[in-house]
This record gives structure tokens, C-alpha cells and sequence, in this order.
């Protein structure tokens, strides 16, 4: 069975951490990153391959809306998916 390829992006290490340890398995690839605008650089390469994106909204630089803003907007990407936890959104509240 082959794997999913999951890219996590979050700029809090241990966010990443839980992510990568709840999916690293049989089932899944989990590649992490810090911040969006490299993930954007992962996902708009050529030879990208990911199956899904699990995404935080609040990051410095590029936040995850307007990750998520370039990854519809691009007639490669419009149909990849996105997950975005909405625990993060309550963060400054």
C-alpha cells in the first residue's frame, strides 16, 4: 500500500512534533516546516507529490490564509487538500 505524503506547517516545534508523531506511520510521510513561505517553495516545485496539508493560520511572514490563498489559486494545487486547526484561531482570544 503506498504511503500519503503529509505536509505539516506550523512555526511551533512541538506542534510539528505532535503532528509528525501521530502520523508517522505505515500509512504516512509526514514532512514538517516552519514557515509557509518554505512550504510554498515545497508545494509549487514541480516535483512536489503531497496528498494533503495540515496548515496553521497564525505564522510571522506569510500567515497560513495566504498560504492557503496561493494554494487555490493554483491550477496545480486547487484540489489539494487543506486542513487547518481550528483550536489555532482562538490563540489571541
Amino acid at each position: 500500500m503506498p504511503k500519503w505524503n503529509v505536509l505539516a506547517v506550523d512555526d511551533e516545534p512541538i506542534i510539528l512534533s505532535i503532528i509528525e508523531q501521530l502520523l508517522k506511520d505505515e500509512k504516512y510521510n509526514v514532512t514538517t516546516v516552519d514557515n509557509a513561505m518554505f512550504a510554498w517553495e515545497m508545494l509549487s516545485a514541480p516535483e512536489s507529490s503531497f496528498n494533503f496539508v495540515i496548515l496553521d493560520r497564525i505564522m510571522p511572514g506569510i500567515d497560513g490564509l495566504e498560504l492557503l490563498r496561493r494554494i487555490k489559486a493554483d491550477s496545480r494545487l486547487k484540489s489539494l487538500p487543506v486542513i487547518m486547526n481550528p483550536e489555532r484561531f482562538r490563540r489571541n482570544k
